[in-house]
């Protein structure tokens, strides 16, 4: 099997193919993906005879970034070094792929925390990747004294992954009153961003939070996924719930109604004992009374 990676060091930038057996002119047409790749990192490959719980090295090669880092790529054999014998190659294709150009959607909700003096004019905000500022999005502009709130979402359209993601407030005029960055690292974490974000003015003095949420399509999709299947569980516990409550009114009725069946047999019970009685008294004042005649 072969094993790559970048000299980097990068977590994503790892990979091993296959392993084939029982043969010294192993061909493996595989095709994998790294990430992380940056100007000037290195491929390094590995050739690897595999033993039941063991590997040993059978030589190496290497790929400089500026022998792939081309419109054409790479398509060739390198030879081996640190092999057993001399001779060997390792023919691979490399391509540097386009950074993948991607939806950002970004829901700007408000500003809560020290906006003394930024909101009386009208603020909107402004959003767009660092060092990109052409691509720009912007919510709708709003004013308040207390509290600024948009509750807003913007699609960036071609935002590219790796950048961090620069938010502006900015008044009617244009003039940036504060900023403040969410960067990739929080991006790229599985469910998005969503929480507070500093926003600051010139000199570093802190203006706010200004609470967002930036999702990919990717991870919206997810979202709105797991937001459904949320959806879901709790009308199944509302409609489980409204069945034992039902269930537990209707034990209630039974209840009810069978007390009241055995009260209503008691009361007809003791009427009739009552009635017996008095027939009782009655057959024996007549016998009384024909004894006396």
């Amino acid at each position: 099997f072969v094993e790559c990676w970048l000299r980097s060091n990068k977590a994503a930038s790892w990979f091993r193919t296959r392993v084939l057996e029982q043969t010294t002119t192993p061909v493996w047409e595989e095709m994998h993906r790294i990430s992380d790749f940056n100007a000037g990192d290195r491929l390094e490959f590995a050739i690897m005879d595999q033993y039941v719980d063991d590997a040993d090295l059978l030589g190496k090669c290497s790929l400089e970034s500026m022998d792939f880092d081309t419109p054409s790529g790479f398509d060739g054999a390198m030879p081996m070094v640190e092999t057993r014998s001399a001779g060997g190659t390792l023919s691979v294709k490399v391509e540097v792929c386009p950074p993948e150009r991607l939806p950002l959607f970004i829901t700007v909700v408000k500003l809560t925390s020290g906006i003394a003096g930024l909101g009386a004019k009208g603020l909107c905000c402004a959003a767009f990747p660092e060092g990109r500022q052409m691509g720009q999005v912007r919510t709708t502009m709003v004013s308040g004294e207390a509290e600024l709130a948009w509750n807003e979402e913007v699609q960036l359209p071609c935002y590219v992954e790796g950048d961090a993601l620069v938010l502006e407030l900015r008044d009617d005029d244009g003039e940036v009153c504060a900023s403040g960055m969410v960067p990739y690292s929080s991006i790229r974490r599985p469910l998005g961003f969503s929480g507070d974000v500093p926003v600051v003015m010139d000199k570093q003095r802190r203006a706010g939070s200004l609470a967002v949420r930036v999702l990919t399509r990717e991870q919206r999709d997810h979202r709105q996924e797991a937001e459904e299947e949320q959806r879901r569980l709790r009308e199944e516990r509302r409609l489980q719930e409204e069945r034992r409550r039902l269930e537990a009114e209707q034990r209630e009725r039974e209840r009810l109604q069978a007390e009241a069946e055995e009260r209503a047999k008691r009361e007809a019970a003791k009427r009739a004992a009552e009635a017996a009685a008095r027939r009782a008294e009655e057959l024996a004042s007549e016998v009384v009374v024909a004894v006396l005649l």
